[in-house]
């Protein structure tokens, strides 16, 4: 079979014979499908596609760039030893549950799985990691540092720094993020679905109102193999979700620990 590939960066395209001429596009970005186009002109389309690409590249690249990798200095390290430690809460971000249907309809099946995501979460009373990432970070540091948590959580609607700081009444703040959730199907798999976590984390000086360490996590399963297909995801209340999300979420922890907090 002839199938053509390109990629760019974090931006898979493959595009091979469908039927009576007509060929099929499929675009990949980070390993989740986004998008099929099915065309009569192969050169044309793929001209095309790959202007899509690089405007996806564009857009990709300058997401990630906004995620900083800033571990903790030894000497901050020392700094906070003893000092009061208070969490946020944010907004809750939408969900995405993503089918091949959905991805076939480009923007608007981005939109409709969005829909289709936040009535998953809202029916099954599913909760944003978030908190409970701050929450045992904050009990880990206390644990390891000597920090002393406030009890208390500033909610904030937004990620503003200086208004996180200002708000608070603790010497720092652990700022977790949501920065994606969703179940996606595999790549030539359509039928294998997974859970997909993203979480950023801040660690706020609140007197100079500075960001003194943060990170970027990013988990899924990178195997087909065990997982369960769409109903099985959704079933018995999203079960298989909500594990998915604890698990993923502990991933985080340990990740945030070791490489940016470094305790």
């Amino acid at each position: 079979m002839d199938i053509n590939k390109i990629s760019v960066k974090l931006i898979t395209l493959l595009v091979t014979p469908y039927y009576s001429g007509h060929y099929l596009a499929l675009i990949y970005l980070d390993d989740n499908l986004i998008m099929i186009i099915i065309s009569d002109k192969k050169e044309f389309k793929l001209k095309k596609i790959q202007l899509i690409i690089a405007i996806l590249t564009v857009i990709t690249l300058s997401g990630c760039a906004n995620l900083r990798q800033q571990p903790i200095t030894p000497q901050k390290l020392t700094q906070i030893k003893n000092r009061q430690v208070s969490i946020t809460e944010g907004s809750k971000p939408n969900f995405l549950a993503m089918s091949p249907l959905d991805a076939m309809f480009g923007i608007w099946g981005g939109v409709y799985a969005m829909h289709k995501g936040n009535e998953i979460i809202h029916n099954n009373k599913i909760a944003d990691p978030a908190l409970d990432i701050a929450s045992q970070l904050n009990m880990d540091m206390a644990q390891k540092l000597g920090t002393k948590p406030v009890k208390s959580v500033i909610t904030t609607p937004d990620e503003n720094v200086k208004d996180i700081a200002k708000r608070s009444h603790s010497d720092y703040v652990i700022n977790i993020t949501t920065t994606g959730w969703g179940i996606n199907y595999f790549p030539f798999s359509w039928d294998t679905y997974r859970v997909i976590y993203d979480a950023h984390l801040k660690l706020i000086d609140t007197k100079t109102a500075k960001v003194i360490a943060e990170g970027n996590c990013k988990q899924f399963p990178k195997t087909k193999k065990g997982q369960p297909n769409y109903n099985q995801m959704v079933a018995n209340h999203a079960q298989k979700i909500k594990q998915a999300l604890k698990k993923e979420a502990n991933a985080c922890i340990k990740l945030f620990e070791s490489h940016i907090l470094t305790i």
